[in-house]
């Protein structure tokens, strides 16, 4: 809100000054579009042009006309709101963001983890790697476009968190506030449900239960075994989460799916999973072709998350919680191909919200400034 209302403050005192001297507002015009044409040329030398170089220059740019809007500002005799605005947002945006990292060299430079990188399949093939590392490496993962299943972020999944914590406890705990340990979930790696993550590979910077594959730096990259990303089983169990744990367990041999209610499907025999015979992953969709032996369910190692659609054969197909976290849709035999995709189910409304907020704002700034007296000096604060 500080840095919000630094900015607003700011902003109004600049607005007032165009006002006052219309054709000013045509040279900062001219002088913006004189410095955006340099910083999009400068991004070619010297090396030849790159986005990289690109949002270097921009950065450079930004603090450029950040100084001159202070010197601006202190040029004038009226310079006190300037002054005291100015070192607030400063201030504000120290105590704000002064133990953020920066990811911006991870994602440029591109040597983090370069080592583990051969080892993990290229896109749109599954590239599923589990991170046990600290900030700086997450970072490199999420920068090199790997699948994570730690929950790695400042919005973490409960249910991610609380399938983690049993891997050390054996239990699944009931839902409560997240109050700890939100950004950098661990799990221990001999778990018995660790083949339900669907991640054969894991990045860490401390031991695991199997000798490394690749090092890169303390980071080293292991193999766990891991269920198919997307496999047909022929049985199931309905048991509520909080003591879903054991069943879990039998669940990761993949002969087996825990559901947290009963379907209308009855379950088969138990027998060995049947992995699709091609995934293909991209940007909030996975398409898998598989031949289901006999009537079952397809168990999708995808997190269940609102949001979700899944189509059977080109038609809508019923998405079921399993496994506590993951997903799982009913099939008849034979073969199909089953297509997952994400869409937000409030991002429409709020983009129309947004849209009408909008209006609404600049309709209210207009009716304000036409209500401005035009004999005022133009200020939008009193005088000091």
């Amino acid at each position: 809100m500080l840095t919000a209302f630094c900015v607003a403050a700011l902003a109004a005192e600049g607005l007032a000054r165009l006002r006052e001297q219309p054709r000013s507002r045509w040279l900062v015009l001219a002088g913006l579009g004189i410095l955006a044409v340099c910083v999009a040329l400068a991004a070619a030398f010297p090396q030849g042009y790159s986005v990289q170089h690109l949002r270097a220059d921009a950065e450079v740019a930004v603090w450029l006309l950040a100084a001159c809007a202070v010197w601006a500002y202190f040029a004038r005799n009226d310079w006190r709101w300037a002054a005291i605005a100015i070192p607030l947002f400063l201030a504000d945006v120290k105590a704000q963001c002064w133990d953020s990292p920066e990811i911006g060299p991870a994602a440029r430079e591109g040597h983090a983890l370069e080592a583990l990188a051969p080892a993990v399949p290229k896109a749109p093939e599954p590239r599923r790697v589990a991170a046990i590392l600290e900030w700086e490496q997450a970072n490199a993962v999420l920068a090199r476009g790997w699948e994570g299943v730690t929950g790695y972020g400042p919005t973490p999944i409960d249910r991610v968190l609380r399938l983690f914590e049993a891997t050390w406890t054996g239990v699944i705990r009931p839902p409560r506030q997240i109050n700890d340990d939100e950004n950098f979930p661990r799990f221990r790696t001999d778990s018995p449900v660790i083949p339900l993550f669907g991640a054969p590979l894991i990045a860490a910077n401390r031991p695991a239960s199997v000798p490394p594959i690749a090092r890169d730096g303390d980071a080293r990259l292991y193999r766990l075994p891991a269920l198919p990303r997307v496999f047909w089983t022929a049985a199931w169990r309905d048991v509520p989460d909080e003591r879903s744990y054991p069943l879990l367990v039998e669940a990761a041999h993949g002969a087996l799916a825990v559901l947290p209610e009963p379907i209308a499907q009855p379950s088969g025999p138990p027998l060995p999973p049947v992995a699709a015979d091609r995934i293909e992953v991209r940007p909030n969709q996975v398409t898998a072709t598989l031949t289901a032996p006999a009537d079952g369910l397809v168990v999708l190692l995808e997190l269940w998350f609102p949001g979700w659609r899944a189509t059977l054969d080109g038609a809508p197909a019923p998405l079921l919680r399993a496994d506590f976290l993951f997903m799982a849709t009913p099939v008849r035999a034979g073969p199909h191909t089953l297509r997952l995709a994400y869409f937000p189910d409030r991002l429409l409304p709020g983009i129309a919200i947004a849209i009408v907020a909008a209006a609404l704002l600049v309709l209210l700034c207009k009716l304000t400034m036409q209500r401005v007296d035009t004999r005022s000096p133009g200020s939008y604060f009193p005088p000091p």
